[in-house]
């Protein structure tokens, strides 16, 4: 079965599907159903649900729905030619894992997906409703916008956690915040500087809020706070959503080179071990092209560190779980305006909404605005639905329930569903979600697909 996944999976691969990009996905999808002689439907949102008839005498019986998203977080190192509207992602296999060639791998959520098309084909089946959603990366899009009448039954199996052993069956309630100002320019003495910081590790602002990481414009800000011989003309982070920054390029006017790059040094050199940042880097270059400076830098410096970021608190209910978390996710300083973005994610709503209002009234004199805000949902761990999904993974490996800091599209899903509906995230290990470094065990995949077909044929 390990090797027919693959090969679904890697021709999918082929095909074009970033976020807002899915056209090509989605025609692929049809293309499949029609092949097999599946019907289909495709709703507004461009969500695609595919109908697989029943095996043997089981058409009496409820479906199944076998959930995935077909998008795709597009991220590529710097030093790759990967165009990403127009060439196959090209995956390599390192002993009991797949990675890709300096770009992310879309094991997210294309392994799921290639497990889901695969379950049409077991041998023992209950009527299933293969649905695949749009946009799922940049704001669950799609669930939110799904024709639920298009489904015909509420058990929903999502193929779209991280790790093996992990039966998920609670998501974190979470919200974007951007914030804008425009500020005024004042022209500077001294020379101008490029300043690039690289080298840290990247993260998932929910998944991995917890671990031994830093954010690279936090390390910076703070370097700010205490460094005065220094001016800010620009800054550049953005990379994907629910990231936590690595890295960062700045514009900086320095009155003493030697004394930055000297207590620069010294100021990196003390997080090393501190957040296991052993490759963290900068590079420092003079530049001709000169712009004007921030004026009010000091201002921004103290506004943006009077919001605390990382972990809040941690859940009374849930051993290990992250109960309340706050992430510093853009910085943008260039043409007279600043672009700033946090994302804060609780399983308690009110602590949502008191961030909100932390947030808004620390930074009364920006523009504030709560670009997305979406609930969390909680799946009860002892329903006969969760626990015929855990005996099925008690026959193939170790299982526990868990509940995830981090927004799963399938609350979505089932709110669009109503009284009844019923969900669990199962997903086979995947590490470095939405980065480079993103791969994904062989076992696992194996193992995740097994489990879902013990499911699908106990259940006759």
């Amino acid at each position: 079965m390990l090797q027919k996944i693959l090969e679904t999976f890697k021709e999918i691969s082929s095909v074009p599907r970033c976020s807002f990009h899915e056209e090509k996905i989605l025609v692929w999808l049809e293309n499949w159903a029609k092949k097999h002689g599946f019907d289909y439907k495709i709703d507004n949102a461009k969500n695609i649900i595919i109908y697989v008839v029943w095996t043997s005498w089981r058409e009496n019986e409820t479906p199944i729905i076998l959930q995935n998203h077909m998008d795709m977080v597009c991220v590529k190192d710097k030093d790759s030619n990967h165009n990403f509207e127009t060439d196959p992602i090209e995956i390599i296999q390192e002993e009991n894992w797949i990675k890709a060639n300096k770009t992310t791998l879309w094991a997210d959520n294309g392994i799921g997906l290639a497990i889901a098309l695969n379950m049409a084909f077991a041998e023992n089946h209950p009527p299933l409703e293969i649905l695949v959603t749009t946009q799922e990366e940049v704001g669950l899009i799609g669930a939110l916008n799904l024709d639920a009448s298009l489904l015909k039954w509420k058990k929903i199996i999502n193929i779209d956690t991280e790790d093996l052993w992990e039966i998920c069956v609670s998501s974190a309630w979470w919200v974007q915040l951007d914030i804008h100002w425009e500020y005024n320019q004042i022209s500077w003495k001294y020379p101008q500087y490029k300043l690039v910081l690289g080298g840290m590790k990247w993260g998932h602002s929910g998944v991995e809020i917890d671990k031994n990481t830093y954010n690279a414009i936090h390390l910076f800000i703070k370097f700010l706070k205490d460094y005065k011989n220094i001016e800010l003309a620009g800054f550049n982070w953005w990379i994907a959503d629910n990231v936590i920054p690595k890295e960062f390029e700045a514009i900086i006017w320095l009155e003493n080179e030697e004394e930055f790059r000297q207590k620069f040094q010294t100021y990196i050199d003390s997080l090393k071990s501190k957040y296991d940042l052993w490759n963290i880097n900068f590079k420092l270059e003079e530049q001709e092209e000169k712009r004007p400076i921030v004026e009010n830098l000091e201002k921004i410096v103290n506004d943006i560190l009077n919001i605390p970021i990382w972990i809040y608190s941690w859940s009374e209910k849930i051993e290990n779980l992250v109960k309340t978390s706050n992430n510093l996710w853009i910085l943008k300083i260039q043409d007279w305006k600043i672009f700033i973005v946090y994302m804060a994610r609780s399983s308690s709503t009110d602590d949502v909404y008191q961030i909100i209002e932390k947030i808004s009234n620390n930074f009364k004199d920006y523009k504030v605005e709560n670009k997305w805000i979406y609930p969390g949902w909680e799946q009860d761990p002892d329903s006969e639905f969760v626990q015929d999904i855990k005996k099925a993974y008690d026959k193939f490996t170790d299982s526990h329930i868990v509940a995830y800091h981090a927004g799963l599209e399938v609350w979505a899903l089932v709110e669009k569903l109503g009284e009844g509906a019923e969900w669990v995230s199962i997903w086979s290990t995947i590490k470095g979600a939405h980065t480079t470094e993103e791969k994904c065990e062989l076992t696992s995949i194996e193992i995740i697909a097994n489990v879902v077909k013990e499911y699908l044929e106990s259940n006759d």
